[in-house]
């Protein structure tokens, strides 16, 4: 990233503070955020990349190397796990997960809930689409469009179809943005850190959005993740 684009972030953050910004201008902060995010990132993995740490036994191990397949080997790892679950334990721990969301009432105070369409033995959320309907929460699910996810009002189960990798998806009616207000989002992954760090499958739709979302003072929201106990 250009000083000129780091100086411009500088601005925009300083006019924010000051007076407001018009919506182009939030646009444009928006992306230069994500670019500039996208570069420290790209540098990390560069500076890891060039670091070689020799081990007590004396064998030499590359930073970047170390910690890029840590984390492929336990997407790897957890996938074939959950592969091996069958559809009645599928289900009973779905319906299981589904009643501690019930008690926990994540959604008490949020008027719109982003869920997801289960693939691939993920926890089925379809008991709590229902949950959430009769209690007339609005309720957006994904549709991927090239490297872009965006969230869509359905008001019945009926309306997702077969998309993206097969997962089904709403049609573009509605679409979920900041100004709806506070939003709950209910993520899918293969793992989860106690403090927040998710695995899923790799292809950063789901980083990519909760990025865009979570960096800013005027959106107020929260997340929340959903696997099955495997180990």
């Amino acid at each position: 990233m250009t000083q000129e684009k780091i100086q411009r972030i500088n601005e925009l953050y300083r006019k924010s503070q000051a007076e407001g910004l018009s919506e182009a201008e939030k646009k444009e902060q928006d992306l230069l955020r994500k670019e500039y995010i996208a570069n420290v990132k790209k540098n990390l993995r560069n500076q890891l990349n060039n670091i070689d740490m020799v081990n007590d036994d004396g064998s030499v191990e590359n930073l970047g190397e170390k910690y890029g397949n840590k984390k492929k080997e336990i997407r790897s790892r957890l996938k074939k796990q959950r592969d091996l679950l069958g559809a009645d334990e599928c289900h009973n721990m779905s319906h299981d997960i589904y009643k501690r969301l019930m008690v926990s009432e994540l959604d008490r105070d949020y008027d719109n809930i982003l869920l997801y369409s289960a693939i691939r033995n993920e926890v089925n959320t379809d008991e709590y689409f229902t949950y959430l309907i009769n209690k007339a929460k609005r309720i957006y699910y994904p549709r991927v469009s090239g490297n872009t996810m965006s969230f869509y009002r359905v008001r019945s189960l009926d309306e997702l179809n077969c998309g993206s990798f097969n997962i089904k998806e709403p049609d573009m009616t509605k679409e979920y943005t900041q100004a709806d207000g506070r939003a709950l989002m209910i993520v899918p992954g293969l793992a989860f850190s106690d403090t927040g760090y998710r695995i899923g499958y790799g292809k950063g739709f789901y980083d990519r959005y909760l990025s865009s979302f979570t960096k800013k003072r005027y959106c107020h929201g929260s997340w929340s993740g959903l696997r099955f106990p495997v180990t």
